[in-house]
């Protein structure tokens, strides 16, 4: 048998023909398509040592049938097994943590899985069209059940989820027809779009009071619709999963609380809904495309609004919104009488909610009256250069001002506490003041990388350029916590030098701890405020007095490379004031005049 190692690596097996083969005592990993494509090999030993299978290791050893996997085995990568369409079982052991991205797809004759209970991670696809798996126990370490794990799963018949598991996520079980009923653990709190999709077979289900919601579609073309007795499928706390009636005249039950996505939409005979006080959130796209909608009553309890939930409802032209309403998404009304044949710049409602602004000036004024900017809003306006938030808007949609791509200034009040994903994504050219006066709460990218925002602060304020989208990364958050309590705790635990270095600067005289760390960086400190010029920065670093002499030096000699003659003139100055040598003797000793 041909094996190539580097070191403990097994990097390659060429093919000799040998149907069963003994990996070598010693291995510790099996390389990247270390296997793929041996024809011939119809069953593979293992030993006890190898702790890793690397990515396409196995990929398509289509006749490969009996695999014995060692107890010190701790992680499978993604594609190790796939296409490998003869294989039977796969047994694993204590150690295995973690099972990477469709390691297994495509195995058509894969049967019996064993994995362990202190497992931690099972990746996407990762059983999918395996389409003679019949059950499966998921380890109690599993919190999500991820995309399309089960998909195409076809002869799954008994699944056993564990107490704990927290998420199913998009198209995990989808087109498992034989599977008919399924237990969900009490800790579940989300089904995602499609996570049941085509289980033709799937009725007997209770789905726990935890879940606080459920996707689009999470049960089309399963039994548990096409067979409900009711024309509301309802699930989880009050969760109206599906609308199966067909009235013209629709009241909601009292048990409902949520109305899901999807749950309405294409009702084309539906012509008023009436929602009970018990309902407090309308999920996305629910009532899309209800064309012949013209009615609506809300309670006073409804608090949120999905993304397009009226979206496409052609007869709706008036909408009474309640004063209890504390978000609504973007696009909400798009393609309906309400938005398209409202005539002014601002479409408000209940003069509280600013929904869409159709005008073209480059500094919209946004009355004062107006207390949430909802999704979309203002996005593709390229326009608008200037926008000053007023002091009783407490909330910025998701996309607000996305690809306003004209944007150059921006002011948030103290009084928005929240700030949607993608607000200002796009925006590349805006430059952001925020007024903090404790937490804000800012959803995923609200800001585009690279833009430059002055944290405004009844304390002490500071500018810095994004790294990444502003809240993106752990980073970000950090720098939003910061900004919200200026925590010497939450600025130790940051990482980014961008973000550290210029805090310090702006801060030095709140507290030691960043005169402190100034000194241990004060290269990289140097380096920060010559290649950004800025002068700011530069008079609070010679204010702290942390320099020396050979700290000033190394100043001048960065801003003579970098050509920031100002930047330069003014450590010359500082220099000669502090240690007698004046910035023309320091000139020509540079130039060698």
């Amino acid at each position: 048998m041909a094996f190539e190692f580097d070191g403990k690596i097994l990097v390659r097996y060429d093919d000799e023909g040998e149907e069963t083969v003994y990996v070598p005592e010693g291995t510790e990993i099996i390389g990247e398509y270390a296997f793929s494509n041996a024809e011939e090999l119809t069953a593979l030993v293992l030993p006890e040592g190898v702790v890793k299978i690397e990515q396409y290791a196995f990929l398509n050893c289509q006749n490969l049938k009996k695999i014995i996997f060692p107890h010190s085995l701790k992680a499978v990568a993604r594609f190790a097994f796939r296409g490998c369409g003869s294989l039977e079982e796969a047994r694993f052991y204590e150690n295995l943590k973690t099972l990477g991205n469709a390691v297994f797809r495509d195995c058509d004759m894969l049967k019996t899985v064993i994995l362990p209970e202190n497992m931690e991670e099972i990746g996407n696809s990762a059983f999918s069209n395996c389409v003679n798996l019949e059950e499966i126990t998921v380890p109690k370490g599993i919190l999500t059940i991820k995309q399309r794990v089960f998909y195409g799963c076809i002869a799954l018949k008994k699944v056993c989820l564990p107490e704990g598991l927290e998420m199913i996520d998009e198209y995990s079980f989808e087109s498992c027809r034989k599977l008919d009923g399924i237990e969900l653990p009490e800790s579940l709190k989300y089904i995602c779009r499609h996570a049941f999709d085509n289980c033709r077979a799937l009725k007997n289900i209770n789905i726990p009071k935890n879940v606080k919601a459920i996707g689009s579609s999470a049960f089309i073309n399963t039994a548990l619709i096409t067979e409900s007795k009711s024309d509301f499928v309802v699930g989880g706390d009050g969760i109206l999963i599906q609308y199966i009636g067909s009235d013209t005249r629709v009241e909601v039950p009292d048990n409902v609380k949520f109305i899901g996505e999807r749950a309405f939409s294409y009702k084309k005979e539906t012509e008023e809904i009436i929602l009970p006080e018990t309902v407090t959130e309308i999920g996305e796209y629910a009532f899309e495309s209800c064309e012949k909608l013209k009615n609506i009553t809300f309670d006073n309890n409804l608090k949120h609004i999905g993304a397009h939930a009226f979206s496409g409802c052609k007869s709706l032209e008036n909408v009474d919104l309640p004063q209890s309403i504390e978000s609504i998404g973007a696009d909400v009304f798009f393609d309906t009488p309400l938005l398209d044949g409202n005539t002014d710049e601002m479409l408000i409602l209940s003069d509280r909610f600013l929904i869409k602004y159709k005008g073209d000036d480059n500094s919209p004024v946004i009355p004062e009256n107006v207390n949430y900017i909802c999704g979309g809003a203002f996005a593709n306006n390229d326009n608008i250069k200037q926008i000053h938030i007023p002091e009783n808007v407490v909330s910025i949609g998701v996309g607000a001002f996305e690809w306003c791509d004209g944007l150059e200034s921006v002011y948030i009040p103290e009084s928005v506490e929240y700030i949607g994903g993608n607000a200002f994504a796009h925006c590349k050219n805006a430059r952001f003041k925020i007024a903090y006066n404790g937490e804000k709460t800012v959803g995923s990218a609200a800001i585009y990388r690279n833009g430059v925002i002055d944290f405004l602060s009844c304390d002490k304020s500071f500018s810095l350029k994004l790294k990444m989208d502003f809240v993106s990364e752990k980073n970000e958050e950090l720098l939003n916590k910061f900004a919200a309590r200026q925590s010497t705790e939450i600025f130790e635990s940051m990482t980014e030098m961008a973000y550290k270095l210029p805090i310090a600067l702006y801060l030095t005289e709140k507290d030691d701890i960043y005169k402190a760390f100034l000194r241990r960086n004060i290269k990289a400190a140097l380096s920060y405020i010559v290649d950004s010029g800025n002068v700011v920065l530069t008079e609070k670093l010679l204010e702290s007095d942390i320099l020396t002499e050979a700290d000033a030096a190394c100043a001048v000699d960065m801003a003579i490379e970098k050509q920031k003659t100002e930047i330069q003139t003014i450590f010359l100055h500082y220099k000669h004031q502090k240690w007698g040598d004046s910035a023309e003797e320091r000139i020509n000793k540079k130039f060698r005049f």
